[in-house]
C-alpha cells in the first residue's frame, strides 16, 4: 500500500469527508454493494448520502422505504427483519437510480485485530488445497483498507468478495474458517467484515470517548492524539519533497540495476563487495541519495514445493523492490515515510525450486542514514503441509552494489523535509476512527478479535481496555453482541510476558458479559509470531457462536481450571469442561508447583477423572499450581473428549507473576 496516499487523509476532518462525498447524486455506503450479505432476523439500518433536502427512495425484498437527505447531505432508513434468504436487488432512488446486485441474506460477522486476524488465507498450511476448494457462493467477506484517522469518519472503504479459489486467498483465513465453519453448520448465507491491521495494539481500535472516560487509558490516549494533532500534514510533506529532490537532484530516476541485470540468477557480480546483513548506509559509506542492491544465493532441499513461500527481508528503508529468481514480488514506493516498514512479501510456489535460488534486493533512499538493510528479522519460510515449516536464515553475508550515489551536503540533508516518525495505525482510536465508526451500526450477529502481541507489555490495563472496546463497540452498533477472543498461542519471542496477557485475556471473559475465549496454546509455532495452522483458531472460535449464539448442543470450550484442593504433598487441580480428559503425549510436562516460598518448580501430572493430580519431590508442601504458564510453552495436549485444549492457568494471586 501507498502509505503517504493513505497518510493524506490521516488529519482530515470527518466532516471535510462527509461534505465532499454529498453531491446531486444519490450514493450508498460502501459496503451497499454487489454480493453483500445483510443480517437475517434484524431490522436492517441502509444509508448513503445526497444533495441535502434530496427525497430518496430505497427497495429490497418486496420493501418500499423512503427518506430525506439532512442538511449535511446524510440519509438513512431502515427495512424490516427479513429470513435468510437471495439473491435480491436493491434499487435506490433519487435524481439517479443505483441498482446493487447479488445481496444474500444470512449471518453477519465482524473479524478484528491485528496481523494474525489479517493474516491470509494463501499464507496458512496446505493453502493450495484450501484456496482450490474455496468455492462457496455463499460465503463472502468485505475487506476494509489500512485507514487510520485522527477523527471518526462516515466514509467507509473496502468491496465484498464471494469466496472463489480466485479470491479467498486473500481474505483474512481465521475469518473464512470461522466463516466456513458457520456455513456448513448453519445452511444459510455468512458475511464477513474483515477490519484488521498488523502490528497494531487495542488502544488503535477503541473509541476515544471511552478511552478518556477510564483513568487507567485517558492519559495515554490524550498524548497520542495530541501527537497526531500536531503533526505536519501528510500532503504538504509529499509537496514539499518532491521539490526538494528537484533542487538537490536527490530523487530516484529509476531501476537501472534491474536493466542491468542485477535481479537475474545468471548475473555476473564483477566488481560486487561482500556485505553482513543487516546494516545502514552509513556502515557502507554512503555520502547521500542512494540506491544500491543485495543479493545472495540460497539453497533449498530437494522436494517439490508447492505452497506460497514467505520472505521476510527485514525492515528496508525507504523505498525497496525484492526479486526472488529474478522476479519481482514485492516493493513500497518511495515516498516521506512515516514509520519503520515490517515487511512479509509471498513468493509464489512457482518460483521455488530444489537447489539454488536468487534473492535480490534494491533499495533507495535519500540520505545515508534512512538507508537501511534488513534491521529485524530475517528469513524465507516455505509452507511445508502438516510438517513443521522449512525456514531458512537470511542475515549474514550477501554481495554488495552501488546502482547509483548523489553526494549531499550536510545542509541540504537536513533540509530534507521530514515526517513524524510515529505509526498512525499505532495511535489511539484511529483505527476505530477509520475503520469501526464509518461501519455505522450495520447490523451485525457479532464479532471476533485476534489481537494482543501488541499489548504484552501492558497486560495489566488490557482487561480495562478490552471492556472500553467492546463497550464502545457495541453502544456504536446499538446491541450487545458477542464477542470472542482468540487467545494467544504460544511462541518465543524473546519478551517473556505473554503468559500475563493469556492470563489478561482470561479475565476479560470473566467480566464481560457475553464473551468467550478460544484456547490455542497447542498452533502456535516456537520460531513464528504467525503460526500458519489457522484452522483450528477460526473452528473453535465458530464453536462459541454454535452453542452460545446458535443453540447447536455442543462443547464449546477446553477443560478449564476451576480450583484446587491441596492433598498432602500433592494438588489436585479441579476443572469444568473435563469430560473425556485425556493427555495426547502421555505425558503431561506444563504443570509446576511451589510452596509457600512462592518458587515454582516442574511438576509431573496425573489425569484422575476430570481432575489432573500434581506434584513435585522438591516441593513437599504445595500450595499452588501453574499450567502452561509461560511464553512458549511445549507439549501442552490436554484436551477433553470434544479435542480443545486445556487453556494456560494458575491456582495462586501473587502479585509477581512468574514465566517459566
Amino acid at each position: 500500500m501507498n502509505r503517504t496516499l493513505l497518510l493524506v487523509f490521516l488529519l482530515a476532518p470527518s466532516s471535510l469527508l462527509a461534505a465532499g462525498s454529498a453531491s446531486a447524486e444519490v450514493k450508498l455506503a460502501a459496503i451497499f454493494s454487489d454480493h453483500a450479505v445483510l443480517q437475517r432476523g434484524h431490522a436492517l439500518p441502509v444509508w448513503g448520502t445526497a444533495a441535502p433536502g434530496e427525497a430518496i427512495e430505497v427497495k429490497f425484498a418486496g420493501q418500499t422505504v423512503q427518506a430525506t437527505a439532512d442538511p449535511s447531505g446524510q440519509w438513512r432508513v431502515e427495512l424490516k427483519s427479513l429470513p435468510a434468504g437471495g439473491p435480491f436487488e436493491m434499487v435506490v432512488t433519487g435524481p439517479n437510480q443505483i441498482v446493487v446486485h447479488d445481496i444474500l441474506v444470512g449471518e453477519v460477522w465482524l473479524a478484528s485485530g491485528q496481523s494474525n486476524m489479517a493474516f491470509p488465507l494463501s499464507g496458512v498450511v496446505h493453502a493450495a488445497d484450501e484456496i482450490a476448494s474455496a468455492g462457496h457462493p455463499q460465503l463472502r467477506v468485505f475487506t476494509e483498507p489500512d485507514r487510520p484517522l485522527a477523527d471518526p469518519t462516515q466514509e467507509l472503504q473496502g468491496q465484498w468478495e464471494v469466496s472463489t479459489a480466485a479470491g479467498a486467498k486473500h481474505f483474512t483465513a481465521v475469518g473464512y474458517f470461522f466463516g466456513l465453519s458457520l456455513l456448513n453448520d448453519l445452511n444459510v448465507p455468512v458475511g464477513i467484515i474483515s477490519a484488521s491491521v498488523g502490528a497494531t495494539p487495542g488502544e488503535a481500535w477503541t473509541p476515544l470517548p471511552a478511552m478518556l472516560a477510564d483513568p487507567l487509558l485517558s492519559a495515554r490516549a490524550t498524548s497520542e492524539i495530541k501527537q497526531l494533532r500536531e503533526a505536519d500534514d501528510p500532503a504538504h510533506v509529499a509537496t514539499a519533497l518532491a521539490a526538494w529532490e528537484k533542487t538537490y537532484g536527490a530523487g530516484d530516476p529509476g531501476n537501472a540495476g534491474f536493466a542491468h541485470g542485477y535481479a537475474s540468477p545468471a548475473a555476473k557480480l564483477e566488481g560486487w563487495k561482500t556485505v553482513t546483513l543487516p546494516t545502514t548506509g552509513r556502515k557502507l559509506g554512503i555520502t547521500g541519495a542512494a540506491a544500491v542492491w543485495v543479493r545472495r544465493e540460497i539453497t533449498l532441499p530437494e522436494g517439490k514445493y508447492e505452497q506460497t513461500g514467505h520472505l521476510d527481508p527485514g525492515q528496508l528503508h525507504e523505498a525497496d523492490t525484492v526479486y526472488f529468481n529474478g522476479v519481482k514480488v514485492g516493493g513500497a514506493a518511495p515516498g516521506p515515510e512515516p514509520f519503520d516498514r515490517a515487511i512479509s512479501y509471498n513468493v509464489p510456489a512457482t518460483l521455488l525450486r530444489a537447489g539454488k535460488n536468487t534473492i535480490a534486493i534494491r533499495v533507495f533512499a535519500h540520505q545515508p542514514a534512512k538507508l537501511g538493510l534488513g534491521s529485524g528479522a530475517m528469513a524465507l519460510t516455505i509452507p511445508q503441509g502438516n510438517a513443521k515449516p522449512l525456514q531458512l536464515p537470511l542475515s549474514g553475508e550477501w554481495s554488495f552494489a552501488v546502482e547509483l550515489q548523489k553526494p549531499l551536503t550536510e545542509e541540504a540533508m537536513k533540509a530534507q523535509p521530514q515526517m513524524p516518525q510515529f505509526r498512525p495505525t499505532k495511535i489511539s482510536s484511529t483505527l476505530y476512527n477509520g475503520e469501526i465508526a464509518p461501519l455505522e451500526n450495520y447490523a451485525i450477529r457479532g464479532a471476533i478479535w485476534y489481537q494482543g502481541e501488541d499489548n504484552v507489555d501492558r497486560a495489566a490495563t488490557y482487561p480495562a481496555l478490552m471492556t472500553r472496546l467492546i463497550g464502545g463497540w457495541r453502544a456504536q452498533f446499538g446491541e450487545d453482541f458477542p464477542f470472542y477472543l482468540a487467545q494467544l498461542v504460544n511462541y518465543d519471542g524473546g519478551r517473556h510476558n505473554w503468559a500475563n496477557l493469556r492470563e489478561a485475556q482470561v479475565e476479560i471473559v470473566k467480566t464481560v458479559p457475553k464473551t468467550g475465549l478460544a484456547v490455542g496454546i497447542d498452533i502456535g509455532e516456537t520460531d513464528q509470531i504467525h503460526p500458519r495452522n489457522k484452522r483450528p483458531m477460526g473452528e473453535r472460535l465458530a464453536l462459541l457462536a454454535r452453542h452460545r449464539v446458535y443453540g447447536e448442543k455442543i462443547e464449546d470450550t477446553g477443560p478449564t481450571f476451576a480450583s484446587i484442593k491441596i492433598e498432602k504433598d500433592k494438588v489436585r487441580v479441579q476443572l469444568t469442561h473435563a469430560d473425556g480428559l485425556h493427555a495426547t503425549g502421555g505425558t503431561i510436562p506444563c504443570f509446576a508447583v511451589a510452596g509457600a516460598d512462592q518458587k515454582f518448580v516442574a511438576a509431573t501430572a496425573a489425569i484422575d477423572g476430570t481432575t489432573v493430580i500434581v506434584s513435585s519431590p522438591n516441593v513437599i508442601a504445595p500450595v499452588a499450581v501453574q499450567y502452561a504458564f509461560s511464553q512458549d510453552p511445549e507439549g501442552c495436549d490436554v484436551y477433553n473428549g470434544a479435542d480443545l485444549p486445556m487453556g494456560p492457568f494458575r491456582s495462586d494471586e501473587w502479585p509477581v507473576m512468574v514465566s517459566r
